[in-house]
C-alpha cells in the first residue's frame, strides 16, 4: 500500500483558502456537530483571483473541501460538513463538503525510518511530539488501515493510493500529492519531480 500527503497545487489559479468571517468561530474539530454550512474564502483577497471557478478540491486545516462527486469517495473514518466557497467577487459557490478524518494513525515504520524527535511533550503519545524525518519508510501492509487519516508523526492529512486513483479517475483539480516515502515539508512549496499533479 502506498500513502500520499495532499496539498494545495502550486498553480496561481488555485486559491489558498481561509475561513470567511461568517465562520470565524468554526473549529474543524466541531465538524458534524452542526448542519450549518462552513464558509471559506480566498486567503489573499488583495490579489485578484485568476480562476473562473474554484477547483473541485481544496485543503484547509487537515480537512478537504470537495464537490459532491468527490464526497462520495469517502465512506468511513470521516466527518462531513456542508461548505460554501466565497470568491473575491462575493459570489457564493455552494455544494461543497468539508471532509475531516476522524482517525489518527500512521503507516510510518519508525524502526526503519531516519528521524529525530525535536520536541517531546509526552514520550508515550506521538501525537504531541514533533518528529523531523530525514527518511521515511512505511509498513508494506497493515490490515484494516484507514484510507484517509491524520498522521500522528507528520501531523498532516494522508490518503492511500485508492483515494489518489479516484482523484485521477475523476480528474479532480486543486490538489497535488507527495508519496509519503518521498515527503519533505519544503517540497510542498517548490516545484520538484516528486510532486504528483492531476
Amino acid at each position: 500500500m502506498k500513502y500520499y500527503v495532499p496539498f494545495r497545487t502550486l498553480r496561481s489559479d488555485i486559491p489558498s483558502i481561509t475561513l470567511h468571517r461568517n465562520s470565524e468561530n468554526f473549529d474543524t474539530e466541531d465538524t458534524r456537530n452542526t448542519s450549518n454550512d462552513v464558509f471559506f474564502e480566498e486567503a489573499y483577497k488583495k490579489t485578484r483571483d485568476k480562476f473562473s471557478a474554484p477547483p473541485e478540491a481544496m485543503i484547509f486545516d487537515n480537512s478537504l473541501i470537495v464537490i459532491q462527486e468527490v464526497k462520495e469517495i469517502f465512506k468511513n473514518n470521516v466527518s462531513i460538513q456542508p461548505a460554501t466557497f466565497i470568491d473575491n467577487d462575493n459570489k457564493y459557490h455552494e455544494k461543497y463538503w468539508l471532509i475531516k478524518p476522524s482517525t489518527y494513525y500512521s503507516a510510518i515504520n519508525l524502526e526503519k525510518s531516519d528521524y529525530e524527535i525535536t520536541f517531546i511533550l509526552d514520550s508515550n503519545e506521538p501525537l504531541f511530539n514533533t518528529y523531523e524525518f530525514e527518511k521515511i519508510v512505511t509498513f508494506k501492509e497493515k490490515k484494516n488501515s484507514p484510507a484517509i487519516f491524520i498522521d500522528t508523526y507528520l501531523k498532516l492529512l494522508v490518503i492511500d493510493e485508492s483515494i489518489l486513483e479516484e482523484f485521477k479517475k475523476q480528474k479532480i483539480s486543486g490538489l497535488s500529492f507527495l508519496n509519503i516515502e518521498a515527503f519533505k515539508f519544503s517540497k510542498m512549496f517548490q516545484e520538484n519531480d516528486d510532486i504528483i499533479s492531476i
